[in-house]
């Protein structure tokens, strides 16, 4: 009897539902249309916290950013027996074009972080609920970090050069390749562009104000709009160097004046500045170069003083 009476009740509430739209967005991981089309405050500033995340990709890694870049320049060696890459490729050459391994990562991983910069950009000016000082601090920060992509782009291919995709298609052909001053002049408008958002935040207001999203504990004195300006006027300094080193006549002197706009100070610790931070707890990345199988050689002072010397012939 229960039964039955029940049942006509539980066919109504079926074709009740039937007559609603019962697709709903995923909460726990809106999907890329969705943040395109329809960002949200929390979204936004979740991805300004990532962007963190994909500027430290492949930077650590034994065969990263600083790894091979110090065997190239000398600075450190990988005794890993397993791969002897990082002598055939890394000392001798040519590298492998089809690896990602060796020299790929350090082109995919800032590819992928600057597009995401970009739908951050972009996202930024639809999101509801934010106010025009918290837009500028986002977009002055999100441009810093895409020019610091940018950056160790072309610092790992140098005279090859790069491309500037702005807003592409996924689907549609890349974007062309610039030449090497090309890019660097990208960077450097890019570094303006970011740290004329950061004036105008501190303009409206929120120059003292720590940024809406969370930083790693690598930008501590770092997290408000009127800070980090001296941490992109810092990588304004080094970009001018590189220009400099380059044949740039008048970088030099654009390096000295970034650099008294940036946090440099001869009388303060040379540990001041920004780092990348890793951590053991869970879901973060641990620092690969310390390496507990002293696989990984890293120069340092005691090198020469434990080196056994033998005399010239």
């Amino acid at each position: 009897m229960n039964a039955t009476r029940w049942l006509p009740a539980c066919l109504g509430l079926v074709v009740l539902a039937a007559c609603k739209d019962l697709d709903v967005p995923n909460l726990n991981s809106p999907d890329l249309g969705d943040f395109q089309s329809n960002p949200t405050r929390s979204q936004v500033l979740s991805v300004a916290s990532g962007l963190l995340i994909g500027t430290r990709a492949g930077i650590a890694a034994q065969n990263g950013y600083v790894s091979l870049l110090g065997i190239l320049g000398r600075e450190s060696y990988n005794l890993d027996p397993a791969d002897p890459r990082f002598v055939s490729e890394m000392l001798v050459g040519p590298l492998d074009g089809g690896s990602p391994a060796f020299g790929g990562n350090l082109w995919a991983n800032p590819y992928r972080n600057i597009r995401n910069a970009n739908l951050e950009l972009a996202a930024v000016d639809k999101v509801p609920l934010v106010n025009d000082a918290e837009k500028e601090a986002i977009r002055g920060f999100t441009q810093t970090i895409q020019a610091f992509d940018y950056l160790k782009v072309i610092v790992t291919r140098d005279a090859n050069g790069a491309g500037i995709p702005t807003d592409l298609d996924p689907l549609a052909p890349p974007a062309a390749i610039l030449t090497r001053d090309s890019v660097f002049a990208h960077i450097t408008r890019m570094l303006d562009s970011a740290a004329a958002h950061l004036d105008s935040a501190t303009t409206l207001g929120a120059g003292d104000d720590p940024f809406p999203f969370n930083l790693s504990p690598g930008f501590t004195g770092f997290t408000t709009a009127v800070s980090f300006r001296t941490f992109n006027r810092a990588l304004m300094a080094r970009v001018q160097v590189y220009k400099g080193s380059f044949g740039c006549t008048t970088c030099w002197d654009s390096a000295l004046t970034a650099l008294s706009a940036s946090f440099i100070d001869t009388t303060a610790s040379l540990d001041d500045g920004v780092y990348y931070s890793y951590s053991t707890v869970s879901g973060d990345e641990t620092n690969a170069l310390f390496d507990p199988n002293a696989r990984a050689l890293v120069a340092h002072p005691s090198f020469e003083t434990d080196a056994q010397l033998q005399a010239r012939s």
